[in-house]
């Protein structure tokens, strides 16, 4: 139970004991001091002088759900078990988690954020980013999260358990999808169960899963602004059968493809601009958290 008495200077110690054990930490707090976002990250790159810290603890993070105004929590490189992650469950207002290269450690598996279940009607972000260290599917232990506005997984994790679980989040505005291994029917399915996608990053190689012709399902996506395709599958895209179906979204604005020299990609990048002078074909990436207006509780490090 959270401690609706702790001043801000106490939450102020309770997050400096956590920092001390990681190599980076930061935090946001509101106008009167209190913690609202706590971010610690224990990558060797952030160590000072090579000199790696220890990173949190199991019972360390237990101290988190003392701080009675946190709605986010951003975890990088740090060598939890599931009994350390479950204690994100204590934290009462969590709107927002961040799990990004989670280190291996005897009782870590895709178990660690079955503790989130408890979360689903107060989470609006759940980034997972790089979780090779688990070996199981992390997304079929999850299931309706009905506020949940962004959803980041990547590499075995974005497969197709992610259109299951998009079924009961169908308030998702905000995907990024890095390295999946999503299948054609996959794509189709997850597209037709998300009515208010309004960003999409989808990141493949092709040689698992989806291809230019997946491309087609987009037309799922009527209300979707912002397509970012990264990867070889998207690489050298043809106008039929690749990208003449976004011609079709009527409130795409931006499109990222992979730079390509190839001349019949080329012809369809023309085709597409002519079809649609209003879009953006390049530019910066979208930052989807910021746009969502939920900067401020995901990716603090």
């Amino acid at each position: 139970m959270a401690k609706p008495n702790l001043s801000p200077s106490k939450q102020e110690a309770v997050f400096q004991k956590l920092a001390s054990q990681t190599n980076a930490a930061d935090c946001i707090t509101d106008d009167a001091g209190n913690i609202l976002a706590v971010g610690f990250s224990n990558h060797a790159s952030l160590a000072p002088k090579g000199d790696s810290a220890p990173g949190l603890t199991d019972p360390s993070l237990a101290e988190l759900a003392t701080l009675p105004h946190l709605e986010t929590v951003a975890l990088q490189s740090q060598p939890l078990s599931d009994g350390g992650y479950e204690h994100l469950s204590q934290i009462s207002q969590l709107r927002a988690v961040a799990i990004s290269q989670p280190v291996f450690v005897p009782g870590l598996t895709h178990a660690c954020v079955q503790s989130l279940q408890g979360k689903s009607e107060t989470l609006e972000a759940l980034d997972l980013d790089e979780t090779e260290a688990i070996e199981n599917d992390i997304l079929p232990l999850l299931y309706g999260f009905p506020r949940l506005r962004f959803l980041g997984i990547d590499g075995k994790q974005a497969d197709n358990s992610v259109a299951e679980f998009a079924e009961g989040a169908e308030n998702i505005e905000a995907l990024d999808l890095r390295e999946t291994t999503l299948s054609d029917e996959g794509l189709a399915r997850l597209l037709r169960s998300l009515p208010k996608l309004r960003m999409l990053r989808l990141g493949s190689d092709g040689a698992t899963g989806i291809n230019a012709w997946s491309l087609r399902h987009l037309t799922h996506s009527s209300s979707l602004e912002v397509l970012d395709l990264q990867g070889t599958a998207f690489a050298n895209l043809p106008w039929a059968h690749g990208l003449e179906p976004l011609a079709e979204l009527p409130d795409l604005r931006q499109l990222r493809l992979p730079e390509s020299s190839e001349p019949e990609a080329q012809e369809a990048i023309a085709k597409l601009q002519a079809a649609r002078p209003d879009l953006r074909i390049g530019g910066d990436p979208v930052n989807f958290t910021d746009t969502l207006g939920l900067d401020w509780r995901v990716g603090i490090l």
